[in-house]
């Protein structure tokens, strides 16, 4: 368990390590080319992905003492399937989602009545410092919230912050996806 939160921590750190050198390059005037000149041109490098079928993963912290007052990681995961589902975006084999390069990363941390809710597109890209491709997140949604010991409301949450992603996805591969 240990060396598993240790990987989870390491992959969030590489992931985050590699979205601050591609915001860096983004800023210099020389290579803003490679990154979207425009707010169009960004959001495709950030979302496009030909609207090629993906799956998710639910990374889902719950510290509550009582597990009757929030979902579980089975509500969750339906939840996000469901909208992936009805967007003709899912698939349930991972090699789909790797062979299209990218994926969603869905994190709900529950401590007290407070909760939080994210979900990151997670793509394969070019990092020109190693010159290695490798993943990160080109896109996220997220909220916070208090849940007052209903569960459904994380769900609902975990919902909404879902149609969110997929509503920019679809805007942006909107030609691939018809």
């Amino acid at each position: 368990m240990r060396r598993q939160k240790l990987a989870v921590l390491i992959a969030l750190a590489t992931m985050a390590l590699a979205m601050v050198a591609a915001s860096a390059l983004a800023e210099e005037p020389g290579l803003a080319p490679l990154f979207g000149s425009t707010a169009d041109d960004r959001e495709r490098v950030a979302l496009w992905n030909e609207c090629r079928p993906m799956s998710f993963v639910v990374d889902y912290h719950n510290h509550e003492l009582d597990n009757r007052t929030v979902p579980t990681l089975e509500d969750i995961e339906t939840a996000v399937r469901r909208r992936l589902v009805i967007a003709r975006l899912h698939s349930s084999r991972m090699i789909d989602a790797l062979e299209g390069g990218a994926g969603l990363q869905v994190s709900v941390s529950v401590g007290g009545p407070r909760y939080s809710v994210d979900i990151y597109y997670v793509r394969e890209v070019w990092e020109p410092v190693t010159e290695v491709w490798t993943y990160a997140s080109t896109f996220n949604v997220g909220s916070i919230g208090i849940h007052v010991g209903a569960a459904n409301s994380i769900v609902s949450n975990v919902s909404e912050q879902t149609d969110r992603f997929i509503e920019e996805y679809l805007r942006v591969n909107a030609d691939a996806c018809r």
